[in-house]
């Protein structure tokens, strides 16, 4: 399955992961954190939605985007 990793700080990612729940497919995204090892592991942050709705999440991340970059023009 897919997994996208985004360094959020030194401590704490954002993982963006296909999975897979009671047979249906979702796309998670989620914080994780660095254990003492430094392996990754899930927080309760996060939010798990079904893959028709990523294009409608990824609109309103680029909206909002946008709108930023108008503020600091």
């Amino acid at each position: 399955m897919a997994r996208t990793v985004i360094e959020k700080n030194s401590r704490e990612s954002i993982v963006v992961s296909e999975t897979e729940y009671k047979g249906n497919k979702y796309v998670d995204v989620r914080v994780f954190y660095k254990d003492a090892d430094g392996s990754l592991k899930p927080t309760r942050k996060g939010v798990s939605l079904r893959p028709e709705k990523v294009a409608e999440l990824r609109d309103a991340l680029s909206a909002f985007v946008d709108d930023s970059v108008e503020l600091v023009s």
